[in-house]
């Protein structure tokens, strides 16, 4: 589990997080081997893809999509 301030959150997401504190916006992570394969099955479902894969410094893959109500939602590969 990680704690991050909005401005950090930011930074290591790439995703238009609101500044005002009135946001219950929160973040949880599915992790899964192959997150390219899951991204596209998301997207043939008509799932809101609002990060592609992208490998991160650490060596981790992380994409993101939302859920219906907005709710940014993390699938990323496992932490080596």
């Amino acid at each position: 589990m990680a704690l991050n301030t909005r401005e950090s959150a930011r930074d290591i997401t790439a995703l238009d997080i609101p500044d005002t504190s009135a946001s219950n916006t929160f973040e949880i992570g599915f992790v899964t081997e192959n997150v390219e394969a899951v991204i596209k099955r998301m997207r043939e479902q008509g799932v809101s893809i609002i990060g592609e894969p992208k490998v991160k410094p650490w060596g981790q893959t992380v994409a993101y999509i939302a859920d219906p109500d907005g709710h940014y939602i993390e699938i990323c590969s496992p932490m080596e």
